[in-house]
């Protein structure tokens, strides 16, 4: 009597069954997407080292994973924004723009979704807007580039204030669309806005306030103010050489191009203190026998020999020889071009007969090399 009817009974039999396969199937579906989701993450890893092109192929593999597991297993919509978002980057680095446009207006749309239901994707939407106001840059269509870039300034703002160094990334895009614009004051004033959020979060002397005053000068000397850029770019090599651990390598880059435009000013004596500071540098990174280490004595010698100082260059073009010949070989076209400087510098110290010398072992070399237009002219 305490038995249920039949139909009762295959009622709750088929309950237990259904709810036995139901948490079967749940338990297949999660181990499923957990696969997915671990070859997603060791992707990540994967394209660190990869090309630029092997990348995108990566990144597409990774939105079809990602489109698995949102359209088929409903997992988060954020897994889609960021797969579009990252595969445009891509596009965008390899300067495919309609393909990257494409994918980060799609992940803009779907994070759009989220915006009120998840607090963090507003961060990644500003993240969004920038590649956005990046690829139309890149693209000169300046007015849609502002427009992305005032939505994320906008966000940002919200989200993290005014004085928050986040901005200070914003302001150096606007910056770089006015310099494409050729509209270098304005350039000017979003990098002397980038300098004072740098120089609150960071201090005067940081490699950040170095960079800055790197970019101020770069726009300086598109503009013509040759001295106020010589001065930023000054500026940017002593925070350079009093900070700790620098990068030296990039330190003697910003020398050279600092030497270059003392040199081209003919202020002789100030492009020779910082030559020999970037061969300092060098010889540091890279030891005495070097190409980079070689190149700026020859730029030391060329300067000293613009300011008449025979004697010096001449000395400082001899050692650049040797170097030379341990560097590309005594026959190669490198060490005629040497040749050449100092069969000139003799001849205008009357040394004709130590110039007729070196004048024909430069045209040695360059016939031997088939340098025609280097053969005349030391002909």
């Amino acid at each position: 009597q305490t038995l249920p009817k039949g139909p009762e009974k295959n009622t709750k039999y088929q309950t237990k069954m259904d709810d036995f396969f139901d948490q079967e199937q749940d338990e297949i579906t999660n181990r499923i997407c957990n696969e997915i989701e671990e070859k997603n993450r060791v992707l990540d890893e994967y394209i660190i080292d990869k090309t630029a092109e092997e990348a995108i192929q990566v990144r597409v593999h990774q939105l079809a994973l990602c489109k698995v597991l949102v359209n088929i297993h409903n997992r988060n919509i954020f897994l889609l924004v960021r797969a579009h978002c990252n595969l445009g980057d891509c596009y965008l680095n390899n300067k495919y723009y309609e393909q990257a446009k494409e994918h980060l207006k799609i992940a803009k749309r779907l994070n759009g979704t989220l915006i009120n239901q998840i607090a963090a994707v507003k961060e990644y939407q500003i993240h969004i807007s920038l590649l956005l106001g990046k690829c139309h840059l890149d693209e000169n269509g300046f007015d849609e580039a502002i427009a992305s870039l005032d939505e994320a300034l906008k966000m940002n703002h919200e989200i993290f204030g005014e004085e928050d160094i986040s901005n200070a990334a914003i302001f150096d895009i606007y910056a770089q669309v006015c310099v494409k614009r050729k509209d270098y004051d304005q350039a000017l004033e979003y990098y002397s806005k980038v300098w004072e959020i740098v120089e609150v979060t960071y201090g005067m002397k940081s490699e950040q306030s170095g960079n800055v005053f790197i970019e101020i000068a770069k726009v300086q000397d598109k503009a013509k103010m040759t001295d106020k850029a010589i001065d930023s770019q000054k500026r940017a090599f002593d925070i350079f050489l009093e900070i700790e651990h620098p990068d030296h390598d990039y330190v003697a880059e910003v020398a050279v191009t600092l030497a270059e435009w003392y040199e081209n000013e003919a202020e002789y004596e100030e492009a020779i203190d910082v030559y020999r500071h970037a061969e300092a540098l060098y010889e540091y990174c890279y030891g005495v026998v070097d190409k980079k280490t070689a190149k700026v004595k020859r730029s030391v010698a060329l300067v000293l020999l613009k300011d008449n100082k025979y004697d010096e260059a001449l000395e400082e073009l001899i050692e650049v020889e040797e170097l030379e010949k341990t560097l590309f070989g005594d026959k190669s076209a490198m060490v005629g071009k040497t040749f050449k400087v100092i069969g000139s510098l003799y001849m205008l110290q009357q040394k004709f007969a130590e110039s007729h010398e070196y004048f024909m072992k430069a045209l040695q070399i360059f016939d031997s090399q088939n340098l025609i237009k280097a053969s005349r002219e030391v002909k």
